[in-house]
């Protein structure tokens, strides 16, 4: 009676825990569950009538009614059909079908990834995608060149009486390492031209003499001489009235942040007012004459634009662009002579703001 003694140490040794995870292991198993729902599914005349509460139909009346149902069925197996076999059959269907249509999800998920993804990345703008295959080769092609450098300088050093011919070698070595380097930097440049991917404007504590004068600035200044510059905004959903500015100068000092306009310092942004639904923008020229212009957004949703500024020669212009890089705006703005700026925003301190910009870099 050994198996006995054991049967009963084992369950002795068995805890609240083991009992517990033992029992959610059944009812969340798949079988289970769709024979719970296939039984109540076929026997729902059993369950309404247990769960039937008129006080006209008592007690007996119940397990008269189940009786009856149970006798009905004359199945010719020990069980009976309705109550045992065909939701066992059922269940057993409904976790092959589910099985089968996991399985055709993943083959679509798949093929998507391997076969439609790369087509559509291709298709969206083919003039900004660089495969990431394309720069390993490129990788790999200056590893090759480095080495090949290497091995030629080696027996150069070694092989005087062939020095000409690895002095050729060397050179035409070196033209090729410029050239693969060259693609390099211009490749890697593609990939890392946005020098700041997510500055977030948000209010500052205004002074108390000017409650207004929430401003929040970039730390940085940007020297158009070298580089143009495209800057993309999208505000929270929570806010509705924001601005963002960019102000100009001739040189690289800018005067204190305690005045927001100032004669000779041209000033151009972009403003959003809770109580209209056009995106607007206001210029204030050199003189702080202000200009306004309405643009092509009538209605504004949050949704992404960017300010290109550029310089041709001695003059900075700026135009505005949705998130598809349509004009929103009738004709460049022209700054005249400013080949320094700075970004900022501010919400007059009308309501809490913040702000999330993308800065990038545009070659002249």
């Amino acid at each position: 009676m050994s198996w006995i003694n054991n049967l009963f140490t084992y369950i002795k040794d068995l805890t609240k825990e083991d009992i517990a995870s033992e029992i959610r292991e059944r009812i969340v198993n798949p079988f289970f569950i769709a024979l719970f729902f296939g039984w109540i599914v076929i026997n729902w005349e059993v369950v309404f009538t247990f769960f039937n509460f008129d006080e006209a139909f008592s007690l007996d009346d119940k397990i008269c009614r189940i009786k009856t149902y149970i006798a009905k069925d004359k199945s010719w197996w020990w069980f009976k059909w309705k109550l045992f076999a065909k939701p066992v059959v059922i269940a057993f269907m409904a976790i092959i079908i589910l099985s089968l249509l996991k399985q055709i999800a993943l083959l679509i998920t798949v093929f998507v990834n391997k076969r439609v993804k790369p087509i559509v990345y291709k298709a969206v703008d083919k003039s900004k995608l660089v495969l990431k295959k394309d720069l390993d080769d490129i990788k790999g092609r200056l590893y090759r060149l480095r080495a090949s450098y290497e091995i030629i300088v080696k027996q150069l050093s070694s092989a005087s009486e062939e020095n000409q011919t690895m002095r050729k070698n060397l050179a035409e070595a070196n033209i090729a390492e410029q050239k693969a380097t060259k693609l390099y930097d211009e490749t890697l440049f593609k990939l890392n031209n946005v020098i700041v991917r997510n500055k977030k404007f948000k209010n500052q504590t205004p002074p108390e003499d000017q409650p207004t004068l929430d401003d929040d600035y970039y730390d940085g200044m940007f020297d158009l001489n070298d580089r143009d510059y495209e800057i993309s905004v999208i505000p929270t959903s929570l806010i509705k009235h924001w601005r963002v500015g960019i102000k100009f100068s001739k040189n690289k000092t800018f005067p204190d942040k305690s005045e927001r306009h100032q004669k000779d310092y041209p000033l151009f942004h972009l403003e959003k007012n809770a109580d209209i639904d056009p995106l607007r923008v206001s210029y204030y020229n050199e003189q702080q004459k202000n200009i306004n212009y309405e643009t092509r957004i009538a209605v504004y949703e949050k949704q992404k634009v960017s300010i290109r500024v550029i310089r041709t020669q001695k003059d900075t212009s700026i135009m505005v662009v949705d998130d598809k890089h349509n004009k929103i705006l009738k004709d460049w703005q022209n700054i005249g002579d400013y080949p320094y700026c700075k970004l900022f925003a501010w919400g007059d301190n009308r309501n809490t703001f913040e702000i999330n910009s993308q800065i990038k870099m545009i070659p002249n």
